[in-house]
């Protein structure tokens, strides 16, 4: 297994972003919980307090939280990390993605348009709206007119397609101005699975051996434990973004649905009252149907009925493994 000072040398390190570092520019490190944005955080934070780089600016931890589309753990899970890197969290409220679902639904209905109102990777406003324009509002007010901002995400070309092709480098739409400087930084553009789970503190087979080991225990107990990443991971989750994902694989939106229940019934109650399923070609209430009532089941089996188009899941699926969780 790598150790950190041996991953930092396979961090993506352009020579403009290191000398602006030098040069005091801030340092926003953009977190979700998952694995990605944690390694991220771990091996930049190892680079600028523990490795001789000259990196003068402040560095803090920012995240953007959806209300109940959360994991319930999340929250608490996110603020430990903060204190175990002994780095300022800022937290931004991202609304509520439920209630913003059903307005959306409301709106749709009102103007007669037989559309999905579920986010997507064509509508994608769970990452647009609610994360990405609210993180850039703080980044303005932090940086202030002339501040020299730098924001690290954890994105990987690794995940999908469309992130193999980002630059590693390039200024902040929204915050970047005349007088203004910020820049995107993905520093773990090229790395594999295996070199995240490293920079947590894991190989891949131990990752396997703790899921079988936790793989009957609660949130909270796992939580409570000894495991260095969010609990969802121990349960078997591929990745980690919303309790019930659009781009979620049936195991993630499996486990989603059994540590919140209620918001599983709530999206439910979405889908046979619109017709439209949670994600092209599956309907979340097939996902975990044990945890519906009858009378939800009778109701989800009419929606099926209507004549919305349910079209097959791409092949492969065209999702990323992790969203911008920043």
């Amino acid at each position: 297994m790598l150790t950190l000072d041996q991953l930092t040398e396979k961090v993506a390190l352009p020579s403009e972003i290191d000398h602006a570092l030098k040069r005091g520019f801030d340092l926003a490190l953009s977190i979700s919980g998952g694995k990605d944005s944690d390694a991220m955080s771990r091996l930049l934070y190892h680079m600028r307090f523990h490795q001789s780089r000259g990196w003068r600016g402040r560095i803090i931890l920012l995240h953007a939280h959806l209300g109940r589309a959360e994991h319930l753990i999340t929250p608490r899970y996110i603020a430990r990390f903060a204190d175990q890197l002994g780095l300022s969290l800022h937290l931004v409220d991202g609304g509520d993605l439920v209630d913003m679902m059903k307005a959306r639904k409301a709106k749709l209905e009102a103007q007669s348009k037989q559309a999905p109102f579920w986010p997507s990777a064509q509508a994608r406003y769970c990452t647009s709206s609610c994360k990405r324009d609210k993180l850039s509002a703080f980044l303005r007010t932090w940086a202030g007119k002339t501040g020299k901002v730098i924001c690290a995400m954890g994105l990987r070309a690794a995940e999908s397609p469309s992130r193999a092709h980002k630059p590693l480098v390039q200024p902040r739409s929204g915050v970047h101005t005349q007088t203004r400087t910020a820049y995107d930084w993905l520093p773990l553009h090229h790395f594999t699975t295996a070199e995240v789970w490293n920079a947590i503190g894991y190989s891949l087979d131990e990752l396997h051996s703790l899921q079988a080991h936790y793989k009957d225990m609660t949130p909270d107990q796992i939580f409570a434990s000894s495991f260095k990443a969010h609990p969802a991971y121990a349960l078997g989750n591929e990745r980690l973004s919303c309790g019930l994902c659009i781009f979620g694989s049936r195991g993630d939106l499996r486990n989603g649905a059994r540590q919140n229940p209620e918001v599983y019934r709530e999206y439910v109650q979405l889908e046979a009252a619109s017709g439209y399923a949670f994600q092209p070609g599956r309907w979340l209430g097939d996902v975990a149907p044990e945890l519906l009532p009858p009378d939800l089941q009778t109701a989800l089996q009419a929606a099926k009925g209507q004549p919305h188009q349910l079209q097959p899941l791409p092949n492969p699926p065209l999702v990323p493994q992790q969203l911008p969780l920043f």
